[in-house]
């Protein structure tokens, strides 16, 4: 329902896209889930903001501030990242951190000092930081969700490890695997997205993953989204066998593919002219370390830390 309001707004069919919200907002109000509530206001706040209805937006930004101010601390919580993300697609920055800076505090009271899922409510406070001109903050918060996700896919990935015992085989062999791991560490649907070739060594694959559970993602159930999680296993006649995990999170604030391309083509061009003034440590100028930052925020928006760091850490030796 959410997802069909969402089309319909982007096509500019806002009272459509309103009445669906207002149905998905009634059924949420009789639900178990109160803390849904912030979310399907924020949509409603889109609709209103792009439709240009004053009045309308008025009252249900109202609706959300009141909720930010609600005894219960899941649906406080929910409603200032939600309000604080409606700001950051708005460009209002600075407004936008007043919401999501508290908000980030409760979540890091609320779960595990380890839980990986953190880095879905990251996107949103770097954009902030970005906007707001506290790009060394955005760049910290990258750091600190990479060190997280980290963490817990060295831990899953030594439980499979540990778990997989595949047949000898007389020649290499490589497949990759997916599956999604839920709040409490289950892994499930696991299947074979690319092929060995031998049916004997996928089966190898797919039992490793029986049994091999990671450790419990989180205790806070607002956000309670499946981690999808790609795994590739590699066995090598010579060696011994080995595998490694990368993880893809299904966020409501995926960015499209369209966007993705154009953060690509803009990060190409700078990285090319960077590399140009780039000729050493005494070459380098004013020009060359705003080209850095640019180039640097490029990699966070792209969710890319580890780039954006060696870009940092290259300007840094010449500021």
């Amino acid at each position: 329902m959410i997802d069909s309001a969402e089309d319909q707004r982007k096509k500019g069919k806002f009272v459509a896209a309103e009445d669906t919200l207002l149905k998905a907002l009634s059924i949420v109000k009789a639900s178990d889930h109160p803390e849904n509530y912030p979310r399907v206001l924020r949509d409603l706040m889109h609709v209103a903001y792009h439709a240009k209805w004053k009045g309308k937006y008025e009252s249900y930004l109202a609706d959300i501030l009141k909720a930010t101010q609600s005894s219960s601390i899941d649906v406080s919580t929910v409603a200032k990242i939600e309000l604080g993300g409606f700001y950051v697609q708005e460009g209002q920055y600075k407004k936008a951190l007043t919401y999501l800076e508290p908000a980030m505090t409760a979540i890091k009271q609320l779960y595990s000092a380890s839980n990986p899922q953190m880095s879905i409510f990251d996107e949103d406070l770097c954009s902030a930081y970005i906007g707001a001109g506290q790009k060394e903050k955005a760049t910290a918060v990258t750091f600190a969700s990479k060190l997280l996700t980290d963490t817990f896919m060295d831990d899953m990935q030594n439980r499979i490890r540990r778990n997989w015992h595949p047949r000898q085989y007389t020649y290499s062999a490589k497949a990759l695997a997916i599956y999604h791991v839920d709040n409490d560490g289950n892994i499930s649907k696991a299947k074979i997205a690319k092929s060995s070739g031998t049916p004997a060594f996928d089966a190898d694959c797919l039992a490793a993953l029986k049994g091999a559970d990671a450790k419990p993602m989180f205790s806070w159930k607002v956000y309670s989204q499946p981690m999808l999680v790609e795994f590739t296993f590699a066995y090598n006649v010579n060696k011994s066998p080995a595998g490694s995990a990368a993880s893809t999170y299904i966020s409501p604030e995926n960015r499209t593919a369209q966007r993705k391309e154009l953060l690509a083509s803009g990060l190409q061009n700078l990285q090319a002219k960077f590399n140009t003034l780039d000729v050493s440590p005494q070459g380098l100028d004013v020009q060359a370390c705003e080209i850095a930052l640019q180039i640097c925020e490029q990699y966070i928006n792209m969710r890319q830390p580890a780039e954006a760091n060696a870009i940092y850490v290259r300007r840094a030796a010449i500021k």
